[in-house]
């Protein structure tokens, strides 16, 4: 009895030592695990605390650059005439508080004011060009340059004076984005004429213009030149990485495939390891995108290595071996325990707050039965229906018994459901139907979730009701500009050939062709400033003629009451205008000083259009005159395009003519030529020659 006491009390004690060290070794391994851990991830927020720090220092000096490009421009704007020294002075006290290496003026220079130009560069300079990477060379005749005629440091910049920066591909690429655009323009990464260092560099380019232009050709009539600052990217990021913590963060800043700038890794060894936290930034900068990459340096990461998990190690052996972890493992189990709920409960309650407030639809079904356990409220506000409603329904309830592919809501939910429980992540499109009747569109995902022991699905839903909207509308959009395209080109071809067929020299083909393409461009301006629903008559003339009236707007007289017409009839009526006008400048009205058009348009009680071209004070037209091109031009216009009727009559001191066509290319007032805004009509596009 004895032994048979001992020898259970014996069994007890192994199996109570082997509980004590299983037990005592599992705590040991969490304990240590769970420092390593708390450590790391310690490491990983102070580090993208660092990175994040780097990248906003970074990015706020990029922005400052600008601002002191933007800051030299308007010197300029302040005075009719800044002197060198006036210059030297500004650009001296900008660029001591910035991270530009130099700042440059470069004027607007014409070939016939180059001479005047070059005199004032001194010590026989000249305007010269790129010459690949040898030295610049003597600029060839161009019709304008822009040659750096200010420069401050001027030591050891003196090589770029009278360099036209339009000679170099990237450069003129630059100059001409910040012409057009009137906003910073960025050229690189490209080395300097003056550095012989081969690091890398951008040039910062702002426009200064004459007055306040608006448009793209109002911009480039009205260019003086260009602010042109040399930024160092690595200067920069020196700048920037200044503060003492940098010494533990590794950067790079790449633009594309280039790296343009490095902070940290010439002083010590990155660690290329796969689990090392690495902090990306997209950096605009200009019309570029930088990438601002950063990472820990090895030194930062060894010491993240302590002593805490070691010593965890240590004490949880020691503790086991003593027999006394048994105790102090319970307690901390049961602690642990106490935690855990406690953590559930935050967890649940956490969740429950982050489905409440998500802006997707979430919902919760039961495969079992096939209804809903759980909803939050913008599912409810989806669908139109409480959350008790909810609870008695199903994924059939709140769908049209067929999706939009044919297959029934039913058995399709049931399918998808079945995919989800064998742990699928489920994707797809699908039509709800909203308590008021009215379907709505939604990208659904479900995914398979664990509560209390029972495996639900998860769906969330996203309303794309409008986005599909606004797709079918781009593709309307898409087909429209496609017609129109091609009914342009088939007209300037169409233009070109019948040009070509009675053009005797290239000169007089190539005014004629373009006289009547910048017509047709003229009209289709119009046209597109109403969104291709008509144009008036009194803005075709104007835009058509306007060039025939730059010095004397008397000498083309415009009346008519305002008429809008059709794409087509616009179209027609542009290329008409252009024609006549043409032949006035060559034997009419126009081709002498005094001579002058009256140009009117009335309608008839019938809705006719009728428009009158009469010339007067020009000279006497000849008796007998073959038409030409133009003439059958205005012709074929009138009778196919327009479906109207040309008369013509000579008089002592000019021509007249008379153009009728019927009313249906008339637009009648608040009818805009298309109904649907969103949805255009591809008739609208059917115009031309």
């Amino acid at each position: 009895m004895t032994r048979a006491r001992y020898g259970r009390a014996t069994l007890w004690g192994y199996a109570a030592a082997a509980v004590v060290f299983v037990g005592g070794t599992l705590a040991t391994i969490g304990g240590y695990s769970a420092t390593h851990n708390y450590e790391d991830t310690a490491s990983r927020l102070r580090f993208e605390q660092r990175a994040a720090q780097a990248s906003s220092v970074f990015e706020d000096r990029l922005d400052e650059q600008v601002h002191q490009i933007e800051a030299a421009v308007a010197l300029f704007r302040a005075s009719r005439s800044v002197e060198a020294d006036e210059y030297s002075t500004f650009a001296h006290v900008l660029l001591a508080r910035s991270d530009l290496r130099t700042l440059e003026w470069v004027p607007r220079v014409r070939l016939a004011e180059r001479a005047a130009f070059e005199s004032t560069l001194g010590a026989e300079r000249t305007v010269t060009e790129w010459n690949g990477d040898k030295a610049p060379v003597r600029a060839r005749d161009r019709d304008e340059y822009f040659p750096i005629y200010y420069v401050e440091p001027q030591d050891g910049n003196e090589i770029v004076l009278g360099f036209d920066l339009a000679s170099e591909e990237s450069r003129r690429d630059a100059l001409t984005l910040a012409r057009d655009t009137g906003q910073l323009a960025v050229a690189g990464p490209l080395r300097p004429l003056q550095d012989t260092s081969k690091a890398t560099a951008y040039l910062l380019v702002l426009s200064f213009y004459r007055g306040v232009p608006v448009t793209v050709e109002q911009r480039r009539d009205a260019l003086r030149g260009f602010i042109v600052g040399v930024l160092y990217p690595q200067d920069t990021l020196r700048h920037a990485m200044s503060y003492p913590a940098s010494r533990d963060t590794s950067v790079e800043v790449t633009d594309g495939a280039y790296v343009v700038a490095e902070h940290g890794r010439y002083k010590e060894a990155s660690v290329p390891d796969a689990a090392v936290p690495v902090h990306e930034v997209p950096l605009p900068f200009g019309p570029r995108n930088l990438l601002f990459r950063s990472w820990p340096s090895a030194r930062s990461v060894r010491e993240t290595w302590g002593l805490l998990p070691i010593f965890a190690l240590l004490s949880g052996g020691v503790a086991t071996a003593s027999g006394t972890l048994y105790l102090a493992w319970l307690a901390t189990a049961m602690q642990r325990e106490r935690e855990i709920r406690r953590a559930l409960e935050d967890a649940r309650q956490h969740y429950r707050t982050l489905v409440d407030r998500a802006p997707e639809s979430i919902l919760v079904l039961d495969p079992e039965t096939m209804k809903f356990t759980d909803t939050n409220p913008a599912a409810e506000s989806m669908l139109e229906l409480s959350h008790e409603q909810f609870l008695r329904t199903g994924p059939a309830d709140i769908s049209p018994p067929l999706q939009p592919d044919g297959r029934p809501s039913g058995e399709t939910a049931a399918a998808l459901t079945h995919r989800a429980m064998a742990g699928e992540d489920v994707a797809f499109e699908w039509l709800f139907r909203d308590s008021k009747g009215k379907d709505v569109e939604c990208e659904v995902r479900l995914g398979r979730i664990s509560v209390n022991g029972k495996t639900l699905i998860r769906g969330s839903a996203i309303d794309v009701s409008e986005r599909s909207r606004a797709e079918k509308r781009r593709r309307a959009l898409v087909r429209e500009l496609d017609h129109r395209v091609k009914n342009t080109l088939n007209t300037v071809l169409a233009l070109a050939a019948q040009t070509a067929g009675t053009a005797t020299t290239l000169d007089e083909f190539q005014r004629a062709f373009g006289g009547r393409v910048r017509a047709l461009a003229r009209a289709h301006e119009a046209l597109a400033a109403q969104r291709w629903r008509g144009a008036g008559i009194d803005e075709l003339a104007t835009l058509v003629l306007g060039p025939y009236r730059t010095l004397d707007a008397e000498r083309i007289r415009l009346a008519g009451p305002p008429t809008t017409l059709s794409a087509e009839a616009a179209s027609a009526l542009s290329m008409v205008l252009n024609e006549l006008a043409t032949n006035a400048t060559k034997y009419g009205s126009l081709s002498i000083p005094h001579g002058h058009v009256d140009l009117s348009w009335s309608s008839r009680a019938d809705g006719t259009m009728v428009l009158e071209w009469q010339e007067l004070g020009g000279p006497m037209p000849a008796e007998q005159r073959p038409d030409g091109f133009g003439m059958r031009l205005i012709r074929g216009l009138v009778e196919h395009e327009l479906g109207g009727t040309l008369s013509s009559e000579r008089h002592s001191d000019g021509l007249g003519y008379r153009i009728t066509w019927p009313p249906e290319h008339v637009v009648a007032p608040g009818n805009d030529g298309n109904e649907n805004e969103d949805m255009p009509d591809e008739s609208l596009a059917r115009h031309g020659v």
